[in-house]
């Protein structure tokens, strides 16, 4: 089952932390803001979080791109998501 870790939206805005345990995995996907089709021009980034705190953007998600991305852990990441156009609005949800 999915959840959300990012609501839908064009302005910019990151998930909070989001971990993945030793072993585990974690199926990151971007959703369209309505319906089932994403603007083309709707991303984010995956953002891995270093040992010293800082995010590192790793992975980008978007239409026309890979929509989903599987992380293995241990890791601690965020979606980072800059200001879209309005009809470009779109959220991130995760799956194990």
């Amino acid at each position: 089952m999915a959840t959300q870790i990012l609501a839908a939206g064009y302005a910019a805005a990151n998930s909070s932390d989001q971990t993945v345990d030793v072993g585990g995995t974690a199926v990151v996907f971007l959703k369209p803001a309505s319906g089932t089709v994403l603007h083309n021009e709707s991303h984010v980034y995956v953002a891995i979080k270093t040992s010293a705190g800082a995010y590192i953007r790793h992975d980008f998600l978007g239409a026309g791109k890979p929509t989903a991305v599987e992380i293995a852990g241990p890791v601690t990441f965020r979606v980072e998501r800059d200001l879209l156009p309005q009809a470009a609005s779109c959220g991130v949800e995760i799956g194990s």
